[in-house]
């Protein structure tokens, strides 16, 4: 009788596989994937088309970037090499593909970023109607949402931000607490669709110093989204021209994660 038990629940895994062999996996890496419900053991569904999984930044995307500040590597396709990046430049990486504005969706990056001296700024992790640089004084991309980084002289400051129609909308900041190299994680959300200002939905920014988001910086920031747009464009690295010459900015960014929901 053990015999056929054993041999009923080998038949068994055989034809039905576990729905998620990977899991375990996923929820040690920055995000998790697939929205698991860990109480209900239920395994919420993807976006069509769309698997968990670190971008390939060599292969996959593009670069405007005149000034050769950003860089990828066939050896390393998943990190853009941030060098000598000044506060007067405004060069992105980006690709093209988003969500609707009736999406939920929830991205990941790394980031490593070197200690400066003035208000050299960096968005990440921008999604957006149309690719562009951003400045102070630029309005020709006027629907994006991502995180604003700068250092603040004390500070590393970190903001999600929305520009709607070149009006800008920010969190409240979330800083560390020195000015050394900093290496970490950011998780952007847009956590529903129907609610905040113009019931346009509500975005999210969390901030990590460990893969496995044991450590968190400060609170999750919540922001009121004023764009009901369809985000078209992904740019996980975009400088932000400010119009000023400050120190040069160093770093990358790498496992970035469009995938998770």
């Amino acid at each position: 009788m053990k015999k056929i038990i054993g041999l009923i629940l080998l038949v068994f895994f055989i034809a039905f596989p576990l729905a998620c062999p990977d899991c375990v996996d996923r929820m040690n890496r920055a995000c998790w994937a697939d929205g698991l419900v860990i109480g209900s053991g239920v395994v919420a569904s993807e976006p069509s088309g769309c698997t968990s999984a670190t971008e390939d930044m060599h292969n996959d995307y593009s670069e405007s970037d005149t000034e050769g500040r950003f860089s990828t590597s066939s050896g390393d396709t998943s990190k853009i090499t941030i060098t000598a990046l000044d506060s007067n430049e405004g060069p992105y990486v980006y690709k093209t593909g988003g969500h609707a504005s009736n999406d939920t969706f929830k991205h990941c990056i790394e980031f490593s970023l070197s200690k400066i001296e003035n208000w050299c700024k960096i968005n990440i992790g921008v999604v957006a109607g149309a690719v562009g640089s951003r400045g102070d004084n630029d309005t020709g991309n006027v629907e994006q949402l991502g995180v604003s980084i700068y250092f603040d002289g004390q500070h590393w400051v970190f903001k999600l931000e929305e520009i709607d129609d070149s009006t800008v909308y920010q969190t409240s900041a979330i800083t560390f607490p020195t000015g050394d190299t900093k290496t970490g994680y950011c998780e952007i959300a847009r956590i529903n669709t129907s609610s905040g200002a113009s019931n346009a939905g509500q975005a999210t920014l969390s901030v990590y110093t460990d893969s496995g988001k044991e450590t968190q910086i400060g609170s999750t920031q919540t922001l009121d989204l004023h764009t009901d747009v369809n985000y078209t464009q992904y740019m996980p690295v975009q400088g932000y021209d400010t119009g000023n010459d400050g120190d040069d900015l160093n770093g990358y960014v790498d496992n970035v994660d469009l995938c998770v929901d």
